[in-house]
């Protein structure tokens, strides 16, 4: 069975530990692309939010307890981390108080027990939290040194995997570290993004902890150069799998690089047509679902670009795809446009009217009478023509 247990704290009653908005936000994020059927289809997901430690420490004790050795358990904190004077880490619930850390935290060691003395060989921790050596408004850190995650979860069990926000006391999220208008932390932003199909880089629909890492990582450092993941394995053996899916769903397509999109509808044509070369070189890389997006946004072009140089340019791209996976993605450019670029499309069929079929991606839907996916805002179906309703 594949069981996750969520711990988010926002609200502190000790004043010396600042209130936090992303935990909350994190919590209910993950908890539903763990849970989803369509996705990572964990078994069960439990949420433990805003509650003193006694409840806390208890659902961490009952989660280790009793488990089969191929169960996998994912614990996940965000919140406070907060370091005593002797260096031991706790993490921080609603009722801590800073100078009683030891009855009103929860230790590192209590955590480390409880996952050497569970059956599971199959552990997963996730910890978005930081020193709280100085609080800044809103952060969960201060610039500074290691919290000492590998030393404080080591333990002695087998197959334990430990991925961190940042091991440092950095900032590691909240104002303006926190991603366009999302909720969530950096770190964790990014792990949701990854499970949902982002971290797939080869397209074969299995989602690792490892590949999970590697992506939220890259993304992390990128938006954020001073905050750097981390990750610890022990005793691992063989993968642990967060999501395995039958076949890739391209309903659902990844999200194009940040500035992309805005080149690829930038009025200047030149900028347009450096964006088609960006689009070219996602066609070649790993991330197969990037790729396959690249070449829907292609054939949008191809449709819809007033440039004729510019929508010939995308359709040469096109014509150049030599990658099979690709390729047998379903295409929303008619044959007879590919076979002949310059050709007018044939004229919408206002006696075919369709709806507009929500796909779950903000700028993704698909055609009611042939399926196609394609852009919301087209105004007819780039394949079959018809004419959407409004």
């Amino acid at each position: 069975m594949k069981l996750a247990l969520i711990i988010a704290t926002t609200e502190y009653f000790d004043p010396n530990l600042a209130k936090l908005s992303a935990p909350g936000k994190d919590a209910e994020d993950l908890a539903q692309v763990l849970k989803d059927k369509n996705i990572a289809e964990f078994d069960d997901v439990k949420i433990v939010f805003n509650q003193p430690e006694s409840i806390v420490r208890e659902a961490i004790d009952e989660f280790f307890d009793r488990k089969k050795s191929d169960d996998m358990l994912l614990l996940y904190f965000s919140g406070h981390g907060i370091r005593d004077e002797m260096g031991a880490l706790y993490l921080a619930l609603k009722n801590t108080n800073l100078l009683r850390l030891r009855a009103t935290g929860i230790k590192s060691d209590f955590i480390r027990e409880a996952m050497d003395q569970s059956y599971s060989k199959r552990q997963i921790l996730i910890l978005d939290c930081c020193n709280s050596g100085a609080f800044a408004q809103g952060t969960k850190a201060s610039v500074g040194g290691s919290i000492g995650t590998a030393t404080a979860f080591k333990g002695n069990g087998y197959g334990r995997v430990i991925l961190t926000a940042s091991d440092a006391t950095q900032f590691a999220w909240e104002g303006n570290r926190v991603i366009g208008e999302t909720q969530n932390s950096l770190f964790t932003h990014f792990l949701i993004e990854g499970i949902k199909g982002n971290a797939d880089k080869d397209g074969d629909g299995k989602i690792t902890i490892d590949d999970l890492y590697e992506y939220a990582y890259e993304q992390t450092i990128n938006k954020n150069p001073k905050q750097t993941p981390g990750k610890w394995s022990y005793s691992q053996k063989g993968e642990l799998i967060i999501r395995q899916s039958t076949g890739v769903d391209i309903s659902n397509p990844i999200n194009l690089p940040d500035g992309l999109e805005d080149a690829i509808n930038d009025a200047r044509t030149w900028v347009r047509e450096g964006a088609i070369h960006q689009l070219e070189k996602l066609l070649n890389q790993d991330n197969l679902n990037l790729a396959r997006s690249a070449r829907t946004t292609l054939e949008k072009i191809v449709i819809q670009d007033d440039s004729k140089s510019v929508s010939q340019m995308a359709q040469k791209v096109l014509d150049g795809i030599t990658n099979e996976k690709i390729m047998k993605t379903d295409s929303v450019v008619l044959d007879q446009n590919k076979k002949h670029p310059s050709s007018p499309l044939p004229r919408a069929d206002k006696t075919k009217p369709a709806k507009k079929i929500l796909t779950g991606h903000r700028d993704w839907i698909k055609c009611s009478n042939c399926k196609t996916t394609q852009y919301r805002d087209s105004v007819s179906c780039v394949a079959c023509k018809s004419v959407f309703e409004n």
